[in-house]
């Protein structure tokens, strides 16, 4: 409680010290100030006023303060809302270089926000933001050039852009780093690679690697077999919302593979994810159906979820 407060009390004496500066004119000090206005860091929260202070630094042309204008009319924060303005703000700090505007303007050329749909230009933007070193925009060349969109098709340029964004930790291209050395189409195959990308992007939260980590554990082909770190991984994608890792779960719990079994608790994830069209799932929450097994027995019910699951592509 006593550090809190320390803090409180170091933050408003920065807050002092930055709005002199700020009413000299300085456009660094005005635009935190505008920041410590947005977060109510050393001061009461204030949109309105935090707006005012990013147009005083913007207005001198500090790329940073320009982007944060785009922001205040994208979301409407502390001004209308008004894509237009926004686009027109970002666009000035993407002439001085500035990544993240870069980034944005090329979703606006994309979406047509406050500009006319334009994907030249938006492509464009994006390679400028990459090449700055953005990773969301090496992100999305990545997959520019994996599936051929506005650039010939080139799976090798897509891993390098993928390789570049994962090396800064973006969680969605080193899953797909891992995918490329899983399946040897781009790079030599390479397993042990796989799995050190999968888990890098598994351990901040994206569910598809959490699942291929839970499989890696599952056969023991990469990593030692271990059941429990399988049930771990596989639970953290199934709260994600992943349907195989969902299915998985329900495995787990319904043979007390890593976990101990509880019919309940399988019927309740297989039903999960068979609501999201899963066939596997819809089989067995049918066969839970006809035998009763976590949930009451009810044929009818269990006719009904076998038929979804042939007509998704089971086959006994």
């Amino acid at each position: 409680m006593e550090k809190e407060k320390n803090n409180k009390n170091s933050e408003t004496q920065d807050f002092y010290h930055l709005m002199k500066l700020a009413k000299r004119g300085n456009a660094t000090a005005q635009n935190t100030v505008g920041y410590y206005y947005s977060s109510g860091l050393g001061v009461d929260e204030n949109k309105e006023e935090a707006f005012k202070w990013y147009l005083k630094s913007a207005d001198q042309g500090y790329a940073e303060a320009q982007f944060n204008i785009g922001l205040c009319y994208f979301k409407g924060d502390g001004i209308g809302k008004n894509l237009k303005q926004a686009f027109k703000w970002w666009e000035k700090a993407a002439v001085q270089n500035y990544a993240e505007a870069q980034f944005n303007l090329a979703i606006c050329f994309f979406k047509g926000w406050g500009v006319k749909e334009d994907d030249k230009q938006g492509l464009k933007w994006y390679r400028k933001a990459a090449n700055k070193g953005f990773h969301p925009a090496q992100l999305a060349i990545g997959y520019f050039y994996y599936y051929g969109f506005g650039v010939k098709k080139n799976r090798e340029e897509a891993f390098k852009w993928w390789e570049k964004a994962a090396k800064q930790g973006n969680a969605e291209a080193q899953y797909n780093v891992g995918n490329c050395y899983n399946d040897g189409s781009v790079v030599d195959k390479n397993d042990e690679e796989a799995f050190k990308w999968w888990e890098k992007a598994a351990k901040q939260g994206n569910a598809k690697a959490q699942y291929n980590v839970g499989n890696c554990y599952n056969d023991g082909s990469v990593v030692d077999k271990n059941d429990e770190e399988a049930f771990k991984w596989w639970k953290k994608a199934a709260e994600q919302g992943n349907a195989k890792a969902q299915y998985n779960v329900g495995n787990c719990y319904n043979s007390g593979l890593g976990i101990l079994g509880n019919e309940e608790e399988a019927f309740k994830w297989y039903l999960k994810s068979a609501e999201q069209s899963y066939a596997e799932a819809q089989f067995k929450v049918s066969q839970c159906y006809a035998l009763g097994l976590g949930t009451h027995k009810d044929l009818v019910a269990s006719d009904a979820w076998k038929a979804l699951a042939i007509k998704n592509g089971y086959k006994e």
